[in-house]
């Protein structure tokens, strides 16, 4: 009888040593360990129609004679816009909070030729540079995907040269972003889609690493 007792009690300490290493995985997947990531991103910001006095086409009351000379000897290209680029590091506080930083450019450039040769006589140029801190609300946070909005604000600056100007002209201003969606698919190295608005404008994609 005893010795029926003892092998009862063994296979019962056996068998719950078994169920205890086949829920060891289980506990260690549903452990939260904060990551880090670092993203390189691009935003499509939305342009907006220049304004008459900047589309050399205004009309003739308006223009006096070195306006006049001006339109005749020169033809403008159109202007090509960098849209916005940024590199952002993030670090998970929470499973669901993570705080991070995101430095941005956006640059927009138009050439000014003369019409007799085409050769480019001159180039209008403007950057944007922005720096802000970012706090993400995550909804969902799982290994592969995850699910968040989140929000930045910091400050910019911007430099301009008009034709016909050697200096450029500096302004600096409040910024930063406000996410109302983000998805993000991807272990270590992910990709990312966001809406959002600010400097990054309303859509950006992006691309990062995760460790």
């Amino acid at each position: 009888m005893k010795k029926k007792m003892l092998c009862f009690v063994c296979l019962a300490v056996l068998a719950m040593s078994t169920r205890a290493q086949d829920d060891l995985p289980e506990r260690r997947r549903s452990a939260f360990h904060p990551q880090r990531e670092v993203a390189f991103g691009w935003g499509l910001v939305e342009i907006s129609s220049p304004s008459w006095w900047e589309s050399h086409d205004y009309p003739n009351w308006w223009r006096t004679p070195l306006d006049r000379y001006n339109q005749g000897r020169y033809t403008y290209d159109e202007r090509h816009y960098t849209q916005a680029l940024s590199l952002s590091y993030t670090q998970e506080m929470k499973r669901w909070l993570a705080v991070g930083l995101n430095v941005s450019y956006s640059g927009v450039f138009q050439n000014r030729r003369v019409s007799e040769s085409f050769l480019i006589d001159d180039t209008y140029r403007k950057h944007r540079f922005a720096f802000y801190p970012t706090v993400r609300l995550i909804y969902l946070n799982r290994p592969v995907v995850r699910l968040y909005s989140g929000f930045g604000l910091g400050f910019g600056m911007e430099s301009e040269r008009e034709f016909g100007m050697r200096e450029y002209s500096h302004r600096t201003f409040v910024t930063g972003q406000l996410t109302f969606f983000g998805v993000s698919f991807g272990r270590n190295l992910f990709g990312s889609w966001e809406i959002g608005y600010g400097t990054m404008g309303f859509l950006k994609a992006g691309v990062g690493y995760r460790f």
